[in-house]
């Protein structure tokens, strides 16, 4: 009985994670941006990202393009540019014209034990003139 009000913290605590939309625009030629939207700007402001990966449908299933991992405090990213505080665990690979990739991100909110964790995710394709075309645009190649 003496741990029922720690295992009532830890199931509270558990719950508190936010989302945070992800956009996915540029170019092969100009660069792909990754940003965080809207009100999920706490991963910039008071926290910082942890983990970003990008993955390329491969068949089946998906193989890393490009994971880094650390701590920077950024709304966003241009794939294949490790910002400061933050290492490459897989180098980017060039992004190819008719390839399906997604996107995840994984960061802190509030930079404490207590602060809920925040997720992100997006897919999107690169055309054949090497435009990124996020999965959510109508007559997106996404399938």
């Amino acid at each position: 009985m003496r741990h029922l009000p720690m295992v009532a913290l830890v199931v509270l605590l558990s719950g508190c994670q936010c989302f945070a939309p992800l956009r996915v625009s540029g170019s092969i030629q100009s660069g792909a941006v990754i940003e965080v939207q809207g009100s999920a700007d706490a991963l910039s402001k008071r926290a910082g990202l942890q983990h970003l990966g990008v993955y390329m449908q491969d068949g089946v299933g998906t193989k890393p393009a490009w994971l880094i991992r650390g701590s920077a405090r950024v709304n966003s990213v241009t794939y294949g540019k490790v910002p400061p505080g933050m290492v490459e665990e897989a180098p980017a690979v060039p992004l190819e014209p008719g390839r399906k990739y997604s996107v995840g991100i994984e960061g802190d909110t509030a930079g404490t034990f207590f602060g809920p964790s925040c997720h992100g995710r997006a897919s999107f394709t690169v055309d054949t003139a090497g435009k990124i075309i996020p999965c959510s645009e109508e007559g997106s190649a996404c399938g």
